[in-house]
């Protein structure tokens, strides 16, 4: 199966989904590790029903992924990586000076990179929010990371990787110092609806695909490890939020992680107020914000 497939396919049968990509040798493929979830979901559900004497065998028994290993293949940014990266003139030039022509502006990049650092979302998760999505609450700004779509911008495509991954995530008074607000209004004013106008769908809908190419070059910039990419943002949030002692529902609730515990599965989770309250811990004095600072101001 492919890494992703267009909202009309994802609703086919698995036997028509095969049949139209199986042969295909254009396309990501799911990973092995993902593999190896789903097919223990199903090695589970067919060793209960063996054991219950529903099915004379369990088919699925002794089944191994080929090219899966325990480790992730990915691993956080340190320190150091984060004080390199941040450093670059992609962060540090005046936000006036294109530093490229290519499909996937420069700005786009940026703030991608920054909102990524400050919210540990996934790199389609956040080139897929609409303006819409940018909402107040008191004097919290957040996004609202859900796949609803307005009826009058249906042209417009969403979509999330669980039930968990809805949540509110609140801005980090850094990107509102950087002019992320300013840049919102500036895009409501020019008749835009997505924050990322410049990120079109690929032929599966995927928004990041051109993107995520070009974050990954400024990150070989850094560092040529095969395992530092852009989802290592997710997990370096993780590590941030762990050393700023967030509590681990608060930091479940940002990542869009289920709760640990089966309390947690009630209620709508911390309001957005006190998110943001624990959010704020996040200082990252590793990076230089000086210079980005005096970027942004510059545009």
């Amino acid at each position: 199966m492919p890494a992703s497939m267009c909202r009309a396919h994802r609703s086919l049968a698995f036997v028509d989904q095969y049949a139209l990509y199986a042969r295909r040798e254009d396309l990501e493929r799911v990973k092995p590790a993902s593999v190896t979830k789903y097919l223990g979901a199903i090695q589970a559900m067919l060793g209960f029903a063996f054991q219950e004497r529903f099915i004379p065998a369990n088919v699925s028994a002794g089944i191994e992924v080929e090219g899966n290993s325990k480790s992730s293949g990915r691993r956080p940014f340190t320190h150091d990586e984060l004080s390199k990266l941040f450093a670059l003139s992609l962060f540090t030039q005046p936000r006036s000076i294109a530093h490229s022509k290519a499909a996937v502006s420069d700005v786009t990049l940026r703030w991608l990179f920054l909102l990524a650092l400050f919210t540990g979302g996934r790199i389609e998760e956040l080139g897929q929010i609409l303006l819409a999505d940018i909402k107040q609450e008191g004097q919290v700004w957040y996004v609202d990371i859900d796949d609803y779509i307005d009826p009058a911008n249906l042209q417009a495509s969403k979509r999330v990787k669980t039930e968990a991954s809805i949540r509110l995530l609140p801005l980090h008074p850094r990107l509102v110092a950087l002019g992320l607000i300013e840049r919102v209004e500036a895009l409501r004013l020019a008749g835009e609806t997505k924050l990322f106008p410049d990120l079109t769908p690929d032929s599966l809908d995927v928004q990041t695909k051109e993107a995520s190419r070009r974050a990954g070059r400024i990150i070989d910039k850094v560092s040529v490890d095969p395992r530092l990419v852009f989802h290592s943002f997710r997990l370096t949030f993780e590590d941030l939020c762990r050393d700023a002692d967030i509590p681990i529902d608060v930091h479940d609730q940002l990542s869009g992680h289920a709760p640990a515990n089966s309390g947690g599965r009630y209620g709508f989770g911390r309001a957005v107020a006190k998110i943001a309250q624990h959010l704020a811990k996040l200082k990252l004095e590793m990076i230089d914000w000086v210079a980005i600072e005096a970027a942004a101001a510059a545009r």
